[in-house]
């Protein structure tokens, strides 16, 4: 929707910010409006997300209501618009090979839950 000009209001915990950005670049959007709440999100009871809602964001202090009523109400500035593709800031930690010694790899370092 951005890449249309339509703002969205992408919302995640706090912990996952710096890799939401860091992706948000990748993809071209770095300017992406993200509100933070506290860490979890999901299977949580309906009292509690409420309470984050009610809350500040956990990056820039706003009420998170607030946070989300604005992104999806003021247009996009132009910086928010670019659509250019940032460099990845780390190398990748895993280069080409083959299934087999991927699924080693996620084994050895417990990358995986074990269901595939």
């Amino acid at each position: 929707m951005e890449r249309r000009g339509v703002p969205t209001a992408p919302i995640e915990a706090k912990v996952f910010y710096e890799l939401g950005t860091m992706y948000a670049g990748l993809i071209g959007m770095p300017r992406l409006r993200i509100t933070t709440v506290p860490h979890p999100i999901s299977r949580v009871p309906a009292a509690m997300c409420r309470e984050y809602i009610k809350g500040k964001d956990l990056i820039t202090g706003k009420p998170v209501i607030d946070q989300i009523t604005e992104s999806l109400t003021r247009p996009l500035t132009e910086e928010e618009r670019y659509e250019g593709f940032e460099e990845r800031p780390i190398p990748r930690k895993v280069g080409p090979d083959t299934e087999e010694n991927l699924q080693c790899l996620f084994v050895e370092n417990k990358w995986t839950d074990f269901l595939s």
